[in-house]
């Protein structure tokens, strides 16, 4: 038995199917496959790979990397929570070597994949390359047989249409195909979902990965299986959650909001109301009453729009309307690459020929859409460019300026949590990798506090632009993000159940039920933080040099007390970022946890004391929201009351005088909305006065 498994009941061993591209067996295109259990000589690797999900691929790598086998091309698995039917968990990892970064990266995926494959497996792993037929589609029964087919008609389609066709051919599927970039080996190409519109995700090239293998798609063949039945007690918990519906009803461009109010984004009201204006259907996964995905029309077409794909396409491009920032989305999507690196290219480009003093694209979407479609060219002035973001910095000697972490691009934010984070995730940097919720949404201090214990909490840890207890923060967050990617469970829903006071981990413990691990907060965090530890030993060993977790750009900033000095020590590293061989002893255990706070440095966990009371005289405050609230707020923007007045007691009182915002204010674990004052997030307890511009925000951070 491993370290996390119970004592009783029957040992779960996770399913794998292996699939050898390069192995003909038959005429009709088909190629070899084998069925097997998971298990390992290593007793670590054997119990974290029994978890399922992205534990499970993670173990498949490092154990091939460990013995010098071939590792896998792609590696699809999925968790517990997606075979069991849980409400909201209907996601598959993807799991590969980035040809962007060269090292390990996950990505969740939806879109039916997920459950269709649970029937056959629990982890696919696709080995080898399709020569004898490049450019096919592998089709993969439920019975795990697999064949090749040649569909020529998929040539030349761009990625909406390669997935309408798919389809048409194969109704009762779902699947992934990539787009010309992928077949091109651009390295930062993307994978692609069978839905319509189609989802995009694989940050750091996964779409590329699948073009190496010779594939253009991969389909899993069969019915439908029965949509999960509403656990009532799971539906009223989702439903009772202040953000989740926020989510639901606002999308992800509700972060334009959070962004604006920190600081890192232009406050721009016509941008977000163009973005709602564009809105042409709300979707949700199975069984979840969240409906986040919120499909957007441009013209008769129709795309996914998610301010994680719009938002590096915007701005720094000088687009600053929502229909230029799809228009330039939608040509990203046409080849399959990932918005993300390819605004910071854009925006690269841009630099580079405003230097040679030519003309530049900013602000020119028509001009920008063409940079795109010129990743394809494939000629020696492109060659840098469909590199990434830091290949095509370091060309023209910005590297050192150009926002980027283990080899792809970054956001550069304001937000300590989120600036850490990104750049200390080993499995990717996309802010859901460690997504730091609870750093950003509302919640009363002790609430949150409560989440954390026994890990004392500095006053000044939810003051986003303040280093101390940040490193607190990521370390608590990556380990949870971890074990919840490995369920399949809806990250958002997680943040949004705990952060709402509507569990607690071990509750989330108990409905993740991952196989043999003991259902307690503290061995979901220990299997989380014993995963990072297995994450930085393959990046190690796939050759990612000391020191990548202190980018140049950023290093000033993650060296502030507070920032990577605790996290190391939390997670047992050397200064250069390598697991410490005493730490590396506890992988499996939780001990885990204990090991790096016995070296935590003392912190002053008290708050600053009020000020001295003040007479209070009659005035106003201006209230900014959006979305629910300010729905919500329906009797305007200004509030009148007696001022100064500490924040609590103002939300409180705006919420007696208008109940239709109560919820979104305040709750029984106190403050649900986040405020900020000049960019300044403000505590319960801080003075407002007279005058003051509030911005209210509901956003749940990530997406």
């Amino acid at each position: 038995m491993g370290m996390f498994l119970e004592e009783c009941g029957p040992e779960f061993r996770p399913r794998i199917l292996r699939i050898q591209l390069n192995r003909p067996t038959g005429p009709a295109g088909e190629v070899s496959s084998s069925a097997e259990v998971w298990q390992h000589a290593d007793r670590d690797l054997d119990s974290l790979g029994t978890l399922s999900g992205s534990a499970l691929a993670l173990c498949l790598f490092l154990g091939a990397k460990r013995s010098a086998a071939e590792l896998p091309c792609l590696v699809i698995a999925v968790g517990a929570a997606v075979r069991a039917g849980l409400p909201t968990a209907s996601r598959a990892t993807v799991a590969g070597i980035s040809p962007l970064t060269g090292t390990y990266v996950d990505s969740q995926v939806g879109g039916g994949l997920g459950r269709r494959l649970a029937q056959i497996c629990d982890a696919l792993v696709l080995e080898g390359q399709c020569l004898a037929m490049k450019g096919a589609v592998l089709v993969i029964n439920l019975a795990g047989s697999a064949r090749l087919e040649a569909i020529p008609a998929l040539g030349g389609l761009a990625i909406p249409e390669r997935a309408k066709h798919l389809k048409s051919l194969f109704p009762q599927s779902s699947g992934l195909c990539v787009g010309s970039a992928g077949s091109a080996g651009v390295a930062f190409a993307s994978l692609a979902t069978l839905g319509d519109p189609p989802s995009y995700s694989g940050r750091g090239g996964l779409g590329a990965q699948l073009g190496f293998a010779g594939l253009v798609a991969l389909v899993v063949e069969g019915p439908e299986p029965e949509a999960p039945a509403k656990d009532p007690a799971w539906a009223a918990k989702l439903d009772e959650s202040a953000h989740l519906r926020a989510r639901g009803s606002g999308g992800t461009f509700e972060l334009l909001d959070a962004f604006a109010a920190r600081g890192d984004l232009r406050a721009d009201p016509e941008l977000r109301s163009g973005f709602a204006n564009t809105l042409a259907r709300r979707e949700a996964c199975p069984g979840c009453p969240t409906a986040c995905r919120h499909v957007v029309a441009l013209g008769e077409r129709r795309l996914l729009g998610r301010f994680s794909a719009t938002h590096p396409l915007g701005q720094r491009l000088g687009l600053d309307s929502s229909e230029d920032q799809l228009l330039l989305l939608e040509a990203c999507n046409a080849i399959g690459v990932d918005a993300g690196e390819t605004g910071a290219v854009l925006a690269l480009l841009q630099k580079q020929r405003e230097l040679a003093g030519q003309p530049t694209a900013f602000g020119d979407v028509q001009a920008l859409v063409i940079d795109v479609q010129a990743l394809l060219r494939g000629t020696p002035q492109v060659h840098a460019q469909t590199q990434g973001a830091l290949a095509f910095a370091t060309s023209l000697g910005l590297e050192f300026k150009t926002p980027t972490s283990r080899g792809s691009a970054v956001r550069a934010v304001s937000d300590c949590a989120s600036l850490l984070g990104q750049c200390v995730s080993v499995r990717g940097n996309d802010p859901m990798r460690v997504f730091p919720f609870l750093a950003e949404n509302g919640g009363d201090r002790e609430r949150l506090a409560e989440l954390f214990a026994p890990i004392e909490l500095p006053a000044q840890t939810f003051d986003p632009k303040v280093s101390l207890g940040k490193g607190r923060l990521v370390w608590w967050h990556e380990n949870l993000a971890n074990v919840v990617d490995a369920s399949g469970f809806c990250a958002f829903s997680a943040a949004g159940l705990l952060g709402d006071g509507l569990g607690n981990l071990d509750d989330l413990a108990q409905w993740l039920a991952l196989p043999g691990l003991v259902p307690s907060a503290e061995a979901l965090l220990a299997a989380g933080a014993s995963l990072v530890l297995l994450q930085r030993e393959l990046a190690e060993r796939l050759g990612e040099a000391a020191g990548a977790d202190l980018p140049p750009w950023a290093q000033a900033s993650l060296r502030e007390p507070g920032m990577w000095d605790e996290y190391r020590q939390l997670r047992g590293l050397t200064d250069a970022g390598r697991v410490a061989a005493q730490a590396r002893a506890t992988i499996g255990t939780v001990g885990i946890l204990s090991f790096g706070l016995r070296g935590l440095a003392p912190v002053n966990c008290e708050r600053v004391a009020p000020s001295p009371a003040q007479e209070r005289t009659p005035g106003q405050v201006h209230l900014a929201a959006s979305g629910a609230l300010a729905k919500a707020l329906s009797g305007g923007a200004a509030f009148a009351t007696r001022l100064p007045l500490s924040l609590g007691s103002l939300l409180r009182e705006i919420a007696t005088e208008r109940p239709a915002s109560a919820e979104w204010l305040w709750g029984a674990s106190g403050a649900v909305v986040s405020v900020y004052r000049d960019t300044e997030r403000l505590q319960p307890d801080t003075l407002v006065q007279d005058g003051d511009r509030l911005d209210l925000v509901l956003a749940i951070s990530g997406g």
